[in-house]
């Protein structure tokens, strides 16, 4: 969707070498702007600095596989070829910056690339990202969906890169992330749910993540059949529910404002990690069950 001209929307994929298509009537029609290129798009930026500007990911399986790009300064009427190539590469989003004309970022699974001029590359962060994420209420700063290393955050243009503890949860993949307003930082996780994080909207440099605890310990399981809970103070009832490393909710119950601990039964589990979250209070507390 262009941010600038409403109705324009363009869509990228592969069938039979229509790789790019384009609506200007909010999808009633659509044109083929991009085919002669056998490559799978794997997304499209508009450049928030310079509108007209946007940039394709296209990935091509062949001898190795690689990352090609192509360029559109119409918005997205016409495209051409760039020079540019991430050799033996996926790229899996892309985002261009937000104060630095032209730069933008390429997410792989072998971490964060970043280009000035649209040929050469420069590999700014390690980690495997799957999406990033900027927005006007925060300039400059970028958010990385890294997979089961949760998210990491970049302050600013030439700032390091650090990981947001909140959101940090093992066995718990971060797929991808999404401001909403100047204070909310959602994750979208595969098959745990949407954590969600308040930002200080003071501005670049300021912003701490609200690191939400569980509500919830789990002091023992002393068994195969049940578990030992200490529970933070709570305001009203609320629902526990227990579910397994795939995601899979293996227990749901109430529990009543008045609960400090509490013993839950969990019928019929077996050995594994599982996960206990309550929900009035983000965040949950890992366990493991031992089969007896």
């Amino acid at each position: 969707m262009c941010d600038d001209i409403p109705g324009i929307v363009l869509m990228g994929g592969k069938s039979y070498n229509i790789s790019i298509v384009r609506s200007t009537d909010y999808c009633s029609t659509w044109t083929t702007v991009l085919n002669d290129f056998p490559v799978e798009i794997t997304d499209i930026e508009q450049d928030p600095l310079n509108p007209s500007h946007m940039i394709a990911s296209g990935y091509s399986s062949g001898s190795g596989g690689s990352s090609e790009f192509y360029q559109s300064n119409d918005h997205g009427e016409t495209w051409t070829a760039s020079s540019a190539v991430l050799n033996g590469i996926r790229v899996n989003d892309m985002m261009f910056s937000d104060c630095v004309p032209n730069r933008y970022y390429c997410a792989t699974d072998s971490g964060i690339y970043q280009t000035d001029d649209g040929v050469s590359f420069t590999k700014v962060f390690n980690l495997e990202t799957l999406y990033l994420e900027s927005g006007p209420t925060h300039p400059g700063q970028i958010f990385a969906a890294c997979g089961e290393n949760g998210v990491y955050r970049c302050t600013g243009p030439e700032a390091a890169w650090e990981q947001l503890p909140a959101f940090y949860h093992e066995g718990i993949s971060v797929e991808t992330v999404e401001l909403v307003g100047d204070q909310w930082l959602y994750a979208g996780t595969d098959g745990f749910g949407v954590y969600r994080i308040s930002l200080d909207p003071l501005g670049p440099g300021d912003n701490t993540p609200d690191s939400p605890e569980p509500a919830v310990t789990v002091l023992s399981s002393p068994g195969y059949s049940s578990i030992t809970l200490q529970v933070s103070p709570l305001t009203l009832n609320s629902t526990l529910t227990v579910h397994d490393i795939s995601g899979r909710v293996v227990y749901t119950g109430t529990l009543p404002a008045s609960a400090v601990t509490q013993q839950v039964v969990l019928n019929d589990l077996s050995s594994g990690i599982y996960f206990a979250g309550i929900s009035s209070h983000p965040g949950f507390c890992r366990f493991v069950m031992l089969e007896r």
